[in-house]
């Protein structure tokens, strides 16, 4: 647990108490239903897995006491347990805490599931093994709060920051190297500007020119850009390269991609280009990962959002709304000014 000096200089009472994780170590991670995971298909021992993995390709997974488990733990179901384990102490702690008229925001991030996925992928038994137990830890979660609370006595906004990016086929998604995107804007410079250090970074989702670059008259720099984008925008796996110049303003009122693309260009910050990957293809050179996010495709752009709370009807909504209404729905549900920057809207 960790905070800012801002808010706190030693751990509230209710997690000093709290036991270290090497209290359950050595941990050994079995799947929860390894016949459900055979019947299931996905992906198991499979060659994007990294073969050198430290938990290993196939369950059994295990964390041995050491240097490194702490680490390790971050990969594993335990990581969600010992979170529960704090989140359930600071529900009983406020739970006797006197009544209050306004209302106690308790935010809790359930994680494993990134650091699973980062690691196996998004098709493995791992990453589907570690959904059904956290299924079960939210049931625990809202059992305590039913319990403390009553069932009429809280409102939960469940969602989540990201998706991730599947595989096709059988397979995982493809692996873009980021030393092909740079060297795709090397060769373009190249041509265009004969040799010189003009390229200096690529850098998700930007490409960053050099000084030199950045000294071309405006005229030769736009060209630079422009020729750089349509190398990249070759590569197998990118879905568009373009300059960053060119998506910019009016976010508002472009169309949903469009607009993001338009907010992820921010001014003197931001790359000279700006480019993305396809529906199932990500950009690392760590191997120790066989999935990312952060792309603007659905996989990675659209989440589920759950809202439950005393006296709203039950219903589905299948438009997409953006992540910024949750900020002005949850002020709302607290009695509170919406967080500055936040869409004022609610969500239906």
């Amino acid at each position: 647990m960790t905070t800012s000096r801002y808010y706190a200089t030693t751990l509230p009472d209710w997690a000093a108490g709290l036991p270290p994780v090497q209290r359950w170590l050595p941990y050994r991670w079995d799947a929860l239903h390894p016949e459900l995971l055979r019947l299931w298909g996905g992906l198991d021992d499979d060659s994007d897995e990294p073969a050198d993995h430290p938990l290993g390709r196939v369950f059994p997974h295990g964390v041995a006491v050491g240097p490194a488990a702490n680490k390790l733990v971050e990969r594993t179901p335990l990581a969600d347990e010992l979170l529960l384990e704090a989140t359930l102490a600071a529900v009983d702690r406020l739970a006797r805490e006197p009544r209050r008229a306004t209302a106690d925001l308790l935010a809790v991030s359930f994680s494993t599931h990134d650091k699973v996925g980062h690691a196996w992928g998004q098709e493995s038994w791992e990453t589907l093994d570690v959904f059904l137990r956290l299924d079960r830890l939210l049931g625990r979660l809202l059992a305590r709060l039913d319990r403390r609370y009553g069932a009429d006595g809280y409102s939960v906004v469940l969602t989540s920051d990201h998706g991730a990016t599947r595989g096709i086929g059988g397979r995982g998604p493809e692996r873009i190297l980021p030393e092909t995107i740079i060297g795709a804007a090397e060769q373009a410079a190249l041509r265009l500007l004969g040799a010189g250090h003009w390229i200096a970074a690529a850098d998700v989702p930007y490409i960053y020119l050099a000084r030199a670059a950045r000294a071309l008259p405006a005229a030769r720099q736009a060209e630079l850009v422009a020729q750089v984008a349509q190398s990249i925008a070759r590569l197998p796996g990118i879905a568009f390269a373009v300059p960053s110049a060119s998506v910019t303003g009016d976010c508002e009122t472009r169309a949903t991609t469009a607009a993001a693309r338009c907010r992820a260009v921010y001014p003197q910050v931001s790359g000279e280009l700006i480019f993305g990957t396809g529906p199932h293809a990500f950009v690392s050179d760590d191997r120790q990962q066989t999935t990312s996010h952060g792309s603007p495709n659905d996989d990675d752009a659209l989440v589920p959002l759950l809202i439950a709370s005393p006296g709203l009807a039950p219903a589905r909504h299948d438009e997409e709304v953006s992540a910024l209404r949750v900020a002005a729905t949850l002020a709302e549900l607290l009695g509170t000014r919406e967080p500055l920057g936040g869409q004022r809207s609610l969500l239906p």
